[in-house]
């Protein structure tokens, strides 16, 4: 689901594709989400869906299979290390 507002057109945080599996088990599949600048978010879910390990994801502690997180028009893994905490 994706909403755009007046004060951004380009997504704060932006993620395509992302998936994460353990051995033959899918913790990511597939998501795809935008989030704007000034936009309340929250991640629900049941034990187990996956909400952790998309956060890991995010914080750059896992490493997705496949796909790509933005954030601010930046992909995260190629943040230089200085950068990255100010975030």
């Amino acid at each position: 689901m994706t909403a755009t507002t007046a004060s951004s057109t380009k997504p704060y945080l932006q993620i395509q594709g992302l998936v994460k599996k353990f051995g033959d088990n899918y913790a990511v599949d597939n998501i795809d989400l935008d989030i704007y600048q000034h936009e309340i978010f929250a991640l629900l879910g049941s034990s187990g869906s996956g909400k952790s390990t998309l956060l890991r994801m995010l914080a750059g502690m896992e490493s997705p299979n496949q796909g790509k997180l933005s954030l601010m028009v930046r992909i995260l893994p190629n943040l230089h290390p200085m950068i990255a905490p100010s975030i």
